[in-house]
């Protein structure tokens, strides 16, 4: 039994998580992910995309979503409602990303109809080349951050890469690569950049030249 509360528990993550709390995280996703799989597995969804849906669901939990302790709920309701979100979330992000495909956005494998786009789809590549470049890799969030979007390696193939004990730590990685490439995408003057999506989308774009 842990000392804290769920909802401390992820505010004291966000705000300065020591190996403490790391741990105490990881015994929460121990106790509940569980749980959580089962329900989507019950749904015929595959294995792998449970594993994705998992990972994604503790990234909102865990960094984004605000939890309010309520002694009528279970946390396993609301981490279900937080998985259904994301799932829909999920839905709308491959809408929008097959709709610029469909209209030649930059960083998407485009069809390039012009000169004008061929240009602009030049130049964010080029952009986001030299950004994925100077992505430090001090703390494997590069290497992390590349095998967790091309989605070649399972959670647990990249935590032995990386040496890491724990799910938390591969998702810290993400999060942290995630938030430096789309910050130096804004600075490039590139707003709201499907950064992952891009990457996957774009290194077959690169192969095939």
């Amino acid at each position: 039994m842990s000392k804290y509360s769920i909802e401390d528990l992820i505010r004291l993550h966000r705000e300065n998580s020591t190996e403490e709390i790391k741990e105490e995280v990881n015994n929460l996703i121990r106790a509940y992910d569980p749980a959580l799989r089962r329900f989507w597995r019950t749904k015929g969804l595959r294995k792998e995309d449970v594993d994705d849906l998992s990972q994604e669901t503790w990234e909102e939990v865990l960094y984004r979503s605000e939890y309010k302790e309520d002694p009528n709920a279970e946390f396993t309701t609301y981490l279900i409602a937080v998985s259904k979100n994301t799932k829909a979330e999920s839905w709308r992000r491959e809408g929008r990303r097959k709709k610029r495909e469909e209209r030649d956005y930059p960083g998407i494998r485009p069809k390039l109809s012009n000169p004008r786009q061929q240009a602009e789809a030049s130049k964010f590549m080029s952009d986001y080349r030299a950004c994925l470049r100077d992505l430090p890799d001090d703390a494997f969030q590069k290497t992390v951050f590349l095998l967790s979007a091309r989605r070649s390696y399972s959670q647990e193939e990249i935590m032995k890469l990386i040496g890491a004990k724990s799910r938390t730590i591969v998702w810290d990685r993400i999060v942290m690569a995630t938030k430096w490439m789309e910050e130096a995408l804004h600075k490039r003057e590139w707003p709201n950049p499907d950064v992952r999506g891009i990457l996957e989308e774009g290194f077959q774009w690169e192969a095939e030249k």
